[in-house]
This record gives structure tokens, C-alpha cells and sequence, in this order.
């Protein structure tokens, strides 16, 4: 939210540098949600979990709990319940939607990544590149959509 509301600042005051200051607002969102995406995504899948503990006073009851968050008990309650909706819409938007977002520009600039080692590239072509370039560049050209492969791998180890 904060990052689009400097970009509609920035594009306002700055007209003529608006296509400069959306691309660097694509690659900002793409680095942030890069770098949180393993912390996220586990917190996120924690929210299906319990763990079981022993009562104070040594009986075999256990107590079970949210493994994201103690505090929230794992019985039918209603605070079970709107953590398991918002952990189930939060799992589409960011786990889900992150790779999907990358998958997306990734396919929209397709045909422009393969080109860009057998042609000289325009100035505008060289900006589209740019917006993806995040994702395309630590990789061969032919494997340009390793890194959804590679979300997918971080969120499998931290889950």
C-alpha cells in the first residue's frame, strides 16, 4: 500500500518521469514481496497447525494451540474460526498470488526475454525488459522462469 501510494505521488508531481517511476515501483514491489515471501508464507501455513501440550497440573488432558499464535486455542472457538478464513484468503493472495504475479509478467514479456540476446533491443523494449529483469537475470535465458520454480522449492522448506 505504501509503496502504490508513493507511486500515484511521484507520477502526479513527476509527469514527465512517469514511466521511470513505475518501473522502479514494479521492481521495488518485486523485491519486497521476494524478501518476505519465505516468512509470510510459513506464517501463514502455521495457521493450519497445533501443537499439544500438557496441562499445568500433569494430567493426561492436553491443551492444544495455534502453532502461529499460542495465545489462540485450537477447540472450536471463534477465534479458530477467523483465523482459519483469514489464513485461507491471505494463502490465495500471497502465497498463491505472489508466484502468480511473477508467472504473469513472466509470460507477458515472454516473447520480448528470449529476444534480448539474438537482437538489439529499443529503447522501450530495453525499459519492458527492465521491469522483469529481477526475475530473469540470475538465470540462462532459456530457464528465464526459474524463479517461480525457485518460490515455489522456499515455500515447500519453510513450510
Amino acid at each position: 500500500i505504501v509503496v502504490t501510494s508513493v507511486y500515484m505521488i511521484l507520477s502526479r508531481v513527476y509527469n514527465k518521469y512517469k514511466e521511470s517511476v513505475r518501473q522502479e515501483t514494479i521492481t521495488t514491489v518485486f523485491y519486497l514481496t521476494f524478501l518476505v515471501y519465505p516468512g509470510v508464507s510459513q506464517t501463514i501455513l502455521e495457521t493450519y497447525l497445533c501443537e499439544e501440550f500438557p496441562t499445568a497440573d500433569g494430567t493426561e488432558i492436553f491443551k492444544s494451540a495455534l502453532r502461529a499464535d499460542y495465545r489462540l486455542s485450537c477447540e472450536k472457538s471463534e477465534q479458530r474460526v477467523i483465523a482459519l478464513v483469514y489464513a485461507s484468503i491471505m494463502l490465495v493472495v500471497y502465497p498463491i498470488g505472489i508466484v502468480l504475479l511473477y508467472v504473469s509478467f513472466l509470460k507477458r514479456y515472454h516473447d520480448l526475454i528470449l529476444k534480448q540476446d539474438s537482437t538489439n533491443l529499443n529503447q522501450d523494449e530495453k525499459s519492458k525488459l527492465k521491469r522483469v529483469s529481477f526475475l530473469i537475470y540470475p538465470y540462462k535465458t532459456e530457464r528465464y522462469w526459474f524463479e517461480t520454480y525457485e518460490l515455489f522449492r522456499k515455500l515447500i522448506q519453510t513450510s
